[in-house]
Protein backbone atom coordinates (compact mmCIF):
# COMPACT_ATOMS: atom_id res chain seq x y z
CA UNK A 1 0.00 0.00 0.00
CA UNK A 2 0.91 3.88 -0.63
CA UNK A 3 0.01 6.78 0.58
CA UNK A 4 -0.06 8.45 -2.48
CA UNK A 5 -0.79 12.43 -2.90
CA UNK A 6 1.51 13.79 -5.88
CA UNK A 7 2.03 11.00 -8.86
CA UNK A 8 -0.94 8.78 -10.07
CA UNK A 9 -1.48 5.47 -9.70
CA UNK A 10 0.32 2.52 -11.74
CA UNK A 11 -2.63 1.69 -14.55
CA UNK A 12 -3.48 -1.63 -13.01
CA UNK A 13 -3.60 -0.15 -9.33
CA UNK A 14 -6.91 0.37 -6.98
CA UNK A 15 -6.93 4.11 -5.76
CA UNK A 16 -8.84 4.42 -2.24
CA UNK A 17 -9.73 8.13 -1.46
CA UNK A 18 -10.63 8.54 2.50
CA UNK A 19 -11.09 11.99 3.42
CA UNK A 20 -7.89 13.96 2.31
CA UNK A 21 -5.90 10.96 1.88
CA UNK A 22 -5.08 8.88 -1.85
CA UNK A 23 -3.90 5.51 -0.88
CA UNK A 24 -3.07 2.92 -3.93
CA UNK A 25 -3.42 -1.10 -3.26
CA UNK A 26 -2.64 -4.29 -5.39
CA UNK A 27 -6.22 -5.19 -7.22
CA UNK A 28 -7.39 -8.76 -6.31
CA UNK A 29 -7.99 -8.17 -2.85
CA UNK A 30 -11.65 -7.61 -1.14
CA UNK A 31 -12.74 -4.25 -0.07
CA UNK A 32 -12.47 -5.44 3.60
CA UNK A 33 -8.41 -6.07 2.62
CA UNK A 34 -8.03 -2.48 1.49
CA UNK A 35 -9.68 -0.79 4.28
CA UNK A 36 -7.34 -2.93 6.32
CA UNK A 37 -4.32 -2.11 4.12
CA UNK A 38 -4.93 1.60 4.54
CA UNK A 39 -5.16 1.48 8.81
CA UNK A 40 -8.68 1.51 8.87
CA UNK A 41 -11.09 -0.48 10.92
CA UNK A 42 -13.73 -2.00 8.25
CA UNK A 43 -16.86 -2.13 10.77
CA UNK A 44 -16.21 2.09 10.68
CA UNK A 45 -16.48 2.53 7.07
CA UNK A 46 -18.77 2.28 4.11
CA UNK A 47 -17.21 2.04 0.37
CA UNK A 48 -18.28 2.88 -2.46
CA UNK A 49 -17.19 2.05 -6.35
CA UNK A 50 -18.83 4.37 -9.40
CA UNK A 51 -20.81 6.11 -6.85
CA UNK A 52 -22.58 2.72 -5.90
CA UNK A 53 -22.27 1.13 -1.88
CA UNK A 54 -20.24 -1.91 -2.39
CA UNK A 55 -19.52 -4.57 0.29
CA UNK A 56 -16.96 -5.75 1.94
CA UNK A 57 -16.46 -9.24 0.05
CA UNK A 58 -16.11 -7.00 -3.23
CA UNK A 59 -12.98 -7.91 -5.32
CA UNK A 60 -11.01 -4.96 -6.44
CA UNK A 61 -10.18 -4.47 -9.75
CA UNK A 62 -7.53 -3.39 -12.11
CA UNK A 63 -8.13 0.62 -12.14
CA UNK A 64 -10.71 0.82 -9.45
CA UNK A 65 -11.30 3.91 -7.85
CA UNK A 66 -12.95 2.85 -3.97
CA UNK A 67 -14.18 5.85 -2.33
CA UNK A 68 -14.25 5.32 1.79
CA UNK A 69 -16.63 7.13 4.09
CA UNK A 70 -16.54 7.00 7.57
CA UNK A 71 -19.85 5.86 9.49
CA UNK A 72 -21.67 7.97 12.15
CA UNK A 73 -23.55 6.50 14.74
CA UNK A 74 -24.76 7.89 18.40
CA UNK A 75 -27.58 7.95 20.58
Amino acid sequence: MTDNNTSPPPDNAVTVIYRKQTFTVRPGITVEEAIRACGLDPVAILATRDGKLVTEEVTLRPGDTLKLLATISGG
